[in-house]
């Protein structure tokens, strides 16, 4: 019979989750991915300190566990800073819970990031809810434009009121990094959630980074998107489903 995999305590999502060398666009950067338990291991130990027991026990795993834990995000943090490659933080395994600490679930409760992710996928039909659609042109009645980074325009709409904005996309005719780009500008925007056609690998980490679901798969008109989505015909991605540059203008 397989060990029951202990909860790990993360106390909160880090203030940013990316991280790059200077002038480097995004695009041509390699990727170490550094996970939320292993943020908190660095945090507990490097920041506040903390000798391996004291924080092991905060976090609710063993020392040993620990001392592997902080070992291999001091590793990834070393390999980012002496190599040039970008560092993104993720959410990681779900391993990683909101549980008390020093205690074995049977039914562990999500961590805090992801059970607020899942909570605003329930909520995001709510009022005060900025969908960016992806579009060919302004404004409600423009088709959606399927592809995510290289759309012509963000289509920002309330899905109560169908109040909305458009937005210009200034990666959709950029050399490289137009998915990366484009999300960071969804993300400043102040998007809760985006539906686009289809989403490559790199845009989507971005999004799923900030806590912005994606729902892919969206046809027809901006307002036909909107009507899917509030009718739960759209479902929320659980990964990429386009290749990178896959939307390359020719």
């Amino acid at each position: 019979m397989p060990r029951h995999k202990r909860c790990r305590w993360v106390a909160a999502n880090p203030a940013a989750t990316f991280f790059k060398p200077r002038g480097v666009p995004m695009a041509e950067l390699e990727q170490v991915i550094l996970e939320l338990d292993e943020v908190e291991a660095l945090r507990l130990a490097d920041l506040e300190g903390r000798y391996q027991e004291d924080a092991a026990k905060t976090m609710g795993v063993s020392r040993q566990t620990f001392g592997r834990i902080v070992e291999m995000a001091r590793r990834k943090v070393a390999e980012a800073l002496l190599h040039g490659k970008a560092l993104v933080i993720e959410h990681g395994s779900a391993a990683v819970y909101a549980c008390a600490p020093t205690r074995r679930c049977a039914a562990p409760t999500p961590f805090a990031g992801q059970a607020k992710e899942k909570q605003s996928q329930k909520d995001e039909r709510s009022s005060n809810m900025k969908l960016a659609v992806t579009s060919e042109g302004d404004g409600l009645d423009a088709p959606v434009d399927p592809r995510f980074g290289r759309c012509t325009k963000f289509v920002l709409v309330d899905p109560d009121t169908l109040e909305h904005e458009s937005v210009e996309n200034d990666a959709a005719n950029a050399d490289a990094g137009a998915g990366i780009s484009a999300a960071q500008t969804v993300v400043r925007l102040g998007a809760k959630a985006v539906i686009t056609g289809s989403c490559g690998p790199k845009a989507f980490s971005v999004l799923s980074g900030a806590g912005i679901p994606v729902y892919t798969g969206a046809t027809g008109t901006v307002r036909d998107a909107v009507a899917a989505f509030k009718a739960g015909k759209l479902r929320s991605a659980a990964g990429p489903n386009a290749a990178g540059h896959s939307g390359m203008r020719k």
